[in-house]
Formats: C-alpha cells, structure tokens, sequence
C-alpha cells in the first residue's frame, strides 16, 4: 500500500532537483527562446510572402541569400571562437581578457565589413545583373551591403552572450529582435502596405536595435579597439580550423541551389524554392532541438560501446520523426495553397520533395552525433565539401530543365548520399581501436 507514495516522493524528488538546476533552467530559456523568436519569424514571413508578388519574393530571398551568405562566410569562425574563449576566460575571472578578446573580434568584424561595403559600392552594378537580373534594383543591393556589417555585430554579440552564459540578456536580446520584425511587418502590412524596398530596409537595419541594446547588457565590460590584442587574435584564429572550414562549406552548400536558381533561371522559381524550404524549417526546429540534445549526451560519453547503444536508441526518435516529414510531404503543400491559392503553386512539388529528401537528413543526426563524440571533426568538412560538389554538379544540370524542382531533386540527392557518408564514417571509427587499446594488445604479445 505504502509503494506508490514511496514512488510518488522519489519521483518529486527528482523533479524540484531538476527544477533548482542552473543547466536546466538555462536550457529551458533557450529553447524559450527559439520557440518565440522563430514563431514571431514565421508569421512575419506569412504576411511578406502574402503582401509580395511571386517575383518580388523571389527578389527579397535573393537578397537575404546573399547577405547571409557573405556575412556567414566573413564570420571566419570568430562567433565560435568567442563563446569557447568567453566561457574560458569567465570560468577563470579573467575580465581584462574577455575584454581583450571582445575588443579584437569587434574590431575584426567592423573592417571586415568595411571592406565587404565598399566591394559592393564600386561592383553593385555586376553583383545586381549577377543576382537579379535587372539593375534597377542597385540601390537595394548597396543598402543591403550594410546589412553585413549589422548581421556579423548581431551574431557577435548573440555568441557573447551564450559564452558568458547570461541566457537572461540572450533571451531579451533576440526575442526584442523578433517583436520588432512583426511589429513593423505588421504595422505595414495593415497600415502602409508592404513592398520590395521597405521590407528590405526593415529586415536589414532593425538588428541595429538588439546591437545597440546588448551594450545595456554588457555593460561590466569595455569593448574598445584601443584593446585589440594581436596574439589573442591568432589563438583565437586557429582554434577548429576543420570546423571553419566545415562551416565555409556548409553555408555554400546551403545557399548553392538558391545562387544557381538566381543566376540560371528566374526570380519566380527562387521564391517557390524559398517558400518550400521556409515550411521545412518548422519541422528543422524540432530536428535542430533534437541534435543539440543528442550531441551534448553523446559527447558527454567516452566507451564506445556505450556510444554504439545511444546512437542505436536514438533512432526510434529518428522514426518518428520520419513518420512526420512523410506527412508534412503531404500536409504542407494543402496548407501552402490554403494560404496563398495558386499564387505559389510552382512550391508545392518542390515542398513535397523537400520534405521527403529530410528523411535522409534526420537519419545522419545519430551517426554524425557519433562522430562528433569521437571527435572526427574531419569527417563533417569532407561531408560539406563533397554535399557542395554534388548538389552544384548535379543543379547545374536539373536546374535549366525544372527550376525549383530541380533544385529540390539535387537537394534530396545529395542528402541521401551524406546519409550514406555518415554511416560509412562511423561504423568506420566506432570500430578503430583506441591508442590505448592498441597498448594493450602489443602488451599482451
């Protein structure tokens, strides 16, 4: 009789320690976090997609592709830097040197984007005939440059803020970014009515207010580029170099089909495109949440055979989550034309097939979360590079035909074959002895 309270006590226990812990509560703030920020982005994007025309939207994915293409590529992993060395140097109450360090990357990424700005003033002709195809639209191109230098400062100072472990600030500082992306979008959608031009200067310049505002924040610390410390600036550079490298490659990966779309075909199919992969990043989030958990679990685990039990138990998540991009396959074109009619109908096998081509997405997470674990950052370069390669090669020929179809059809060809990398990679390194296990075995001979 007294066998379920006892039950009931043990399991509350368990619970206010979870509750009481710092990890728990800053996990929680985050994942807060990116469920407000992301909702507040997609209903934004639904009333931009409902106010533009097809070509207009086309247009503004161009633009965004191409300023978070060169912002992400000019970042050169100093946002990776800065959480690892913040959180070192916090842990060990070293402010001068998190001021330092701060002061250094902040320098870096204001000549770096001074540079990048004046690029495209003396070349926005080309880049705008290169892009979209039409040189009226020049003037959005050099207003868009300095969108580089605002996204590389928001991002900066977003990776402050996770190294210094103040979720409180980041929550404030991204979800203050979201409110004021809707507010605006929304206020002209009803009041003023939204074009090419105003939507482009809202979403490039309101990052200008989190920025300002992470200085309210930051306040205990200097960033001043009187502090600028060349041999923290070189410590900093080298740390993960396969993992910048990996980043380089990855971002190209993920822009190439939407660059080739722009160049070969016509801002029509870059919108169907766009708005087919926009419906997918509802079913990335729950897919990136996933990673990060799995990744931190896994990476947290030293016997292999351990890690060959948890990446084999986390594929029955992997299952379900099959189960739902095989409907959404289905789902989420009727939702599209339930939104928009057949104003975006050219989306609907694209999104079909993106979402199918996920399938073979989702099932890489447990192998690479593996390998990670093993720390076969290598691997993940070679993995982008080869993605990059094969998803150009094979756009370059489906494009020209099908458009956005082909585009999706190169995207899920190329994911299949990652997949295929992956389990090679770990079945590969799970089964290589260690060093001390090769010891062992000479020992024993």
């Amino acid at each position: 009789m007294d066998q379920p309270e006892i039950k009931h006590t043990f399991f509350t226990k368990h619970i206010e320690l979870l509750k009481k812990s710092k990890f728990f509560k800053d996990v929680s703030l985050v994942f807060i976090t990116n469920i407000i920020s992301n909702a507040l982005n997609f209903f934004g994007f639904l009333l931009v997609a409902k106010a533009l025309s097809s070509d207009d939207y086309g247009r503004l994915a161009t633009i965004l592709a191409v300023v978070t293409g060169i912002s992400d590529l000019s970042n050169l992993g100093m946002n990776a830097s800065t959480i690892r060395f913040t959180a070192i140097f916090k842990s060990k109450k070293e402010s001068g040197k998190i001021n330092s360090l701060l002061s250094t990357v902040f320098t870096n990424i204001c000549l770096i984007s001074l540079l990048i700005i004046g690029v495209f003033l003396i070349f926005s002709a080309p880049v705008t005939e290169l892009f979209l195809k039409d040189t009226t639209y020049k003037g959005l191109i050099i207003i868009s440059s300095f969108g580089i230098l605002i996204a590389l400062l928001y991002s900066f100072f977003s990776s402050v803020f996770q190294g210094l472990q103040d979720f409180k600030s980041y929550f404030i500082y991204n979800v203050l970014l979201s409110v004021l992306k809707i507010s605006f979008v929304a206020g002209f959608f009803f009041f003023v009515g939204l074009n090419l031009t105003n939507v482009v200067i809202i979403l490039v310049f309101l990052p200008v207010f989190s920025v300002i505002s992470s200085f309210y924040f930051l306040k205990p610390y200097r960033i001043s580029p009187l502090l600028y410390d060349r041999s923290l600036q070189k410590e900093t550079f080298s740390f993960g170099k396969w993992m910048l490298l990996w980043s380089v490659a990855a971002i190209l990966q993920s822009r190439v089909s939407t660059y080739l779309l722009a160049s070969m075909m016509n801002v029509t199919e870059v919108s169907y495109y766009d708005i087919a992969k926009k419906f997918s990043n509802i079913v990335m989030f729950g897919m990136g949440a996933f990673a990060t958990v799995l990744n931190t679990k896994l990476a947290s685990l030293t016997d292999r055979q351990k890690i060959r039990e948890f990446v084999s138990k986390s594929k029955l998540v992997v299952l379900g989550f099959t189960v739902v991009l095989l409907a959404s396959a289905f789902l989420f074109p009727i939702f599209l034309k339930f939104l928009y009619g057949d104003k975006y109908g050219g989306a609907f096998i694209p999104m079909s097939i993106i979402m199918v081509s996920l399938i073979s997405y989702v099932w890489t997470l447990p192998y690479n979360s593996g390998l990670y674990s093993l720390g076969k950052s290598k691997v993940f370069f070679i993995q982008a590079v080869a993605g990059l390669v094969i998803e150009s090669g094979i756009s370059i020929i489906l494009i020209p035909k099908f458009g956005a179809v082909g585009a999706s059809v190169s995207f899920g060809i190329t994911y299949a074959l990652v997949l295929l990398m992956s389990i090679f990679y770990f079945k590969k390194y799970i089964s290589e002895k260690t060093p001390e296990e090769k010891d062992d075995k000479s020992t024993d001979e």
